[in-house]
């Protein structure tokens, strides 16, 4: 069933088509949404409106993105206080090493040397898709790295993956609590 959703400021203008197929397609998504009441005719126009996305969904759809985000960024500017803010105390991140990473010191402590065989890096993530459950969270990101390797000279290390993040809003802001790399390839250049 297609029909435009009334925008979100005053409902003057058409807006984006939305294309609901079922509910059970995307479970993620429709535990938090609203569907309209049927057309009211062949314009698409809603004879009503159930209710609107919570702003609070947006807002913690947003800042769990930010931490993605500013994870990648941090490691790459070697803001590793930055970093470490991302995670909870008790973290545990699974696929960098050959066992667990416990704890957020055991993290940076990893993190810094394995970073200083590297002249720069870059880690590029896509949108993640993230679903919420009270103060629970979880978000599948796509990732893609470039490492200039310091030996060989000039050398490139190029990884790419997802990771698998799981969160928990501590103290009313989000943190990683477990953080895994399911890495898809390596290559270097």
């Amino acid at each position: 069933m297609a029909f435009e959703h009334p925008s979100w400021l005053d409902g003057s203008h058409p807006s984006v088509k939305f294309e609901v197929l079922t509910p059970n397609v995307f479970p993620q998504i429709t535990k938090h949404c609203y569907y309209p009441a049927p057309i009211a005719s062949r314009t698409n126009r809603l004879s009503s409106w159930r209710g609107f996305v919570s702003d609070k969904l947006l807002a913690d759809r947003a800042a769990l993105q930010d931490i993605m985000l500013t994870y990648a960024a941090s490691v790459d500017e070697g803001r590793f206080d930055v970093y470490g803010s991302c995670f909870a105390d008790d973290v545990e991140v699974l696929g960098f090493t050959a066992e667990p990473l416990r704890g957020r010191d055991s993290v940076l402590k990893f993190v810094k040397t394995a970073m200083s065989a590297f002249a720069a890096s870059q880690h590029s993530v896509g949108p993640s898709l993230i679903t919420i459950d009270g103060s629970s969270a979880h978000a599948r990101t796509s990732v893609r790295n470039l490492f200039n390797l310091k030996e060989p000279e000039d050398g490139v290390l190029m990884s790419w993956g997802t990771f698998e993040t799981d969160f928990e809003r501590i103290e009313d802001t989000w943190k990683i609590t477990k953080h895994q790399l399911l890495i898809k390839g390596a290559k270097t250049l």
